[in-house]
């Protein structure tokens, strides 16, 4: 199998080689991309796998079966890092938004439909005066919670995965309706092509792929 565990050449479970000086902080991943991100408690921020799209943010389109370091943003320090399934979003500690690998239907929330970047790209900027309260990356998708409660989406929209009642794709962050009786959103979850919200009252919504619909729908 393919070998995205950062542990050198081999395919088969190994112990992760940790850079020298690197505490790890954290560490993110994606259920179906083969690559993963290691944050040291220095700031420094690791990638290894699969990187056809430039998706580890390594400035290049080359698979690293061990951890390589990501230049990040001049004068920005990382908060967290969100991959999608062809694309990753760095999260900066000033809320600022970053884009690496393939945004093919508007994902990088930048104003232009298809966009590949193996380096961090500046992404499409929030509502003024809003803070993000969570991020979240799905198959051509990228979702954001903000502090006010709203929530905002770009990308494909095929089955309605974003949310807006209709399956035209959003190449700019776009708000999200949210149901009439909502409270407060709590966390997102998205699982491919399916955007779930959790709210404070218990009430879960969805929209997308399969019997979901193409605006967030409460469940319970």
């Amino acid at each position: 199998g393919s070998n995205y565990c950062g542990s050198g050449s081999s395919s088969e479970p190994a112990p992760i080689v940790v850079p020298t000086g690197c505490t790890i902080s954290d560490v993110y991943t994606h259920p179906l991309a083969e690559r993963h991100f290691v944050l040291c408690e220095n700031g420094r921020l690791y990638a290894a796998g699969l990187n056809s799209n430039g998706n580890l943010c390594l400035g290049h389109k080359f698979t690293a079966p061990s951890l390589n370091q990501v230049t990040l943003p001049a004068g920005k320090s990382l908060r967290r890092v969100v991959p999608g399934k062809e694309h990753t979003i760095l999260v900066m500690t000033d809320g600022s938004l970053y884009g690496c690998g393939a945004a093919a239907a508007g994902e990088f929330g930048a104003g232009v439909q298809s966009l590949t970047s193996p380096t961090p790209l500046s992404l499409g900027t929030l509502p003024a005066g809003r803070n993000i309260r969570q991020v979240v990356a799905g198959t051509k998708t990228t979702y954001l919670l903000l502090d006010n409660n709203e929530i905002w989406g770009a990308g494909s929209n095929e089955n309605g995965r974003l949310g807006l009642g209709t399956t035209t794709s959003a190449s700019t962050f776009t708000l999200i309706p949210q149901p009439a009786d909502a409270t407060t959103a709590v966390e997102l979850s998205v699982a491919d092509a399916t955007l779930g919200v959790r709210y404070s009252n218990g009430d879960v919504a969805t929209c997308g792929l399969g019997t979901h619909g193409l605006n967030l729908n409460s469940l319970t």
